[in-house]
């Protein structure tokens, strides 16, 4: 349950305790749930972000303005394979958060080699061919 000020705990269930640090979302953010890896999904102000609480990382996707409901736990589901499921007053709709559909989606879109500017930012061991190759 998301407290007043953005916080939201997060418990390991199976050890019976707290986690030290919790998920700080903006307080007009609204909970939709976990993932099926362990992964909390907020919606907010047209985005959607992916908190990893065991890692203490986010990803925040822009939503497209079609979606003009806020998802929440009364409108939204988790999948067990990794995909949102939402009414959004019309229809139901899928968003597929799985990283291989993903990225099978960013190859579609921009389907092409790192820029030179972006194999800078790139760790190291990243390998040298085109990431969609």
């Amino acid at each position: 349950m998301k407290q007043g000020d953005g916080r939201i705990p997060v418990w390991d269930v199976d050890a019976g305790k707290q986690l030290p640090d919790p998920v700080t979302v903006p307080t007009l953010t609204n909970l939709v749930g976990f993932g099926p890896d362990g992964t909390l999904l907020t919606w907010g102000a047209k985005t959607l972000t992916v908190h990893d609480p065991a890692h203490g990382t986010a990803v925040t996707a822009e939503v497209k303005p079609v979606y003009s409901i806020d998802v929440n736990t009364a409108n939204a589901a988790i999948t067990a394979d990794g995909r949102l499921l939402f009414e959004d007053g019309e229809r139901a709709r899928v968003l597929d958060l799985r990283p291989d559909a993903q990225f099978r989606a960013l190859c579609a879109a921009a389907a092409r080699d790192y820029t030179p500017a972006e194999r800078r930012l790139l760790p190291d061991g990243t390998p040298s061919r085109a990431p969609c190759a």
